[in-house]
């Protein structure tokens, strides 16, 4: 029998569930980049289609052209609002975690320091 076996386990357990949220949120980050990296080759296909076109579909385009730059600069505008209250909004709970965090490490580091005085 493995001396405190129970505590092996559970050090094992939360560093995988931390390795997992950190992978969900690689992997957030990720898809988001990706998706704004295809809106973006998308708007600037679809720009660079009035300079290449000179025919009558090229004056439809050109109001499109704007609306498309107003629009992302919009739409970047609104993902920043919403980033940044998340951003803040999500602090105190890491800020929370750490410190249980620190506290678990020091009640574990206390119980090793007792069982190696003894």
């Amino acid at each position: 029998m493995v001396p405190n076996l129970d505590l092996i386990i559970l050090t094992f357990l939360h560093g995988c569930f931390i390795a997992c949220v950190l992978l969900v949120v690689i992997s957030a980050i990720s898809l988001a980049l990706v998706l704004a990296f295809s809106l973006a080759l998308f708007s600037i296909s679809i720009i660079d289609l009035h300079g290449v076109v000179f025919s009558s579909v090229s004056r439809l385009i050109l109001p499109l052209k704007e609306n498309l730059k107003l629009g992302l600069a919009l739409l970047v505008v609104t993902i920043m609002y919403y980033a940044i209250g998340v951003v803040l909004a999500s602090k105190p709970l890491y800020d929370r975690m750490v410190s249980e965090f620190k506290l678990k490490g020091r009640h574990v580091l206390n119980h090793f320091e007792a069982l190696f005085d003894a």
